[in-house]
Formats: structure tokens, sequence, C-alpha cells
């Protein structure tokens, strides 16, 4: 009598035990979800009075011949155009940053100058050139991690952008022209955004 009475205790313990792990209504524990970061995070183009670029141009003619120089390129004030506030660089253009977009003001006219917000394949304006985004990629640049968007162009016309380069916070980084009778490279190596300093600053 004792033995089955401890029999069926068990029994109903066991299936007490059955049911609350089987149980829908119990609640589930899951784990936390770990969001990964992105490889980068743009800030959007970076421009301001003060900011400096310094280029290193190398032509290279049809005969093998080089020639190298450097250039800096300053946004030396800035402006109002239609209430929007343009910056003024020592080369003579008018700019405007809007998240990963530039603009140029250009004979009253607003256009694309570049924009990261493209796609390989996409044909896109590039400082008022129209090239094709042949790359993209996440890369290092003066010890930042940056999206990087490289145009190309596949014609050969003298005097034509043929290719470019631009990072998410530097904004141009590389610049390929096409003459008669040579090629002109022209490579970012070094710029003060702001107070700090990268590369070959100026």
């Amino acid at each position: 009598m004792k033995t089955r009475l401890i029999l069926s205790a068990l029994l109903l313990v066991n299936g007490m035990l059955f049911q609350s792990c089987t149980d829908d209504s119990s609640p589930v524990e899951t784990p936390p979800r770990t969001i990964e970061p992105p490889a980068w995070q743009s800030p959007g183009v970076h421009l301001a009075v003060g900011n400096t670029y310094h280029w290193r141009y190398t032509r290279i003619s049809s005969f093998g011949n080089i020639f190298m120089w450097d250039e800096n390129c300053a946004v030396t004030g800035e402006t109002t155009i239609d209430g929007s506030r343009d910056f003024i660089l020592s080369t003579g253009e008018k700019l405007k940053s809007q998240g990963d977009t530039v603009f140029a003001f250009t004979q009253n006219t607003i256009s694309v100058f570049y924009s990261l917000t493209v796609s390989i394949g996409q044909a896109v304006p590039f400082l008022g050139n129209q090239l094709t985004v042949s790359f993209i990629d996440t890369s290092n640049v003066f010890g930042e991690t940056q999206k990087i968007v490289s145009v190309l162009n596949q014609g050969d016309t003298p005097g034509n952008l043929f290719a470019g380069r631009y990072a998410s916070r530097f904004g141009l980084i590389g610049i390929d022209r096409s003459e008669a009778t040579y090629v002109i490279r022209g490579t970012l190596v070094g710029a003060r955004i702001g107070t700090v300093n990268y590369g070959y600053a100026p």
C-alpha cells in the first residue's frame, strides 16, 4: 500500500515536471542580440573654412618623361546662396555638403559634384563629368576608416577626367586626367581638417 502511494506520488511529480517543461505558456529565454557596427560610419564630407588639402601631381608623357609637383587647395571662405551655406575654395569652386553628397554652384546652377550614395556600374556626375562607378571599398585613409568610391570614364577624349577616387570624410583623394600627349595623376597626400593634420599636412 505504501509502495503504491509512493509510486503514485512519483508519477504525479514526474507528470507535473514534464508538463512544466512542455507548457507553451512558460516564458522562453532568448539570448541578447548582438548588432555588428558598420565597418565605417559616415559623418558626411567635411567642409569648413580653413580646411587645406595637399595634392601631389605626376605628369607622365607619352615619351616616358615624368614631372612632379605639389599644390595646396584651401577652403578660403563661405557664402550664402539661395539660403544655403556654400564654401569657397581657392580653386574657385563653390561647394556645399549635404550628408554623403557634395554639390557645386556654377553659373547660377546647383549640380552634384560627387556622391557616396552610389552603386557599382552606375553612371554618376563627377566634377562636371559623367563617369561610371567602378569600385566601392572600405579602407584606411590617413588613419581613419572610410568608404571609398572609384569612378572611371571608358572614353579616351583628351582633356577629360578618366578616373577619380573620393572618400567619405576627406572628399576627393585622387584624380586622373588625360591630355593629347600625357596623363596627369593627382593624389591627396595630406590635409588639415579643422585643427587636425593628416599625412603630409600643408
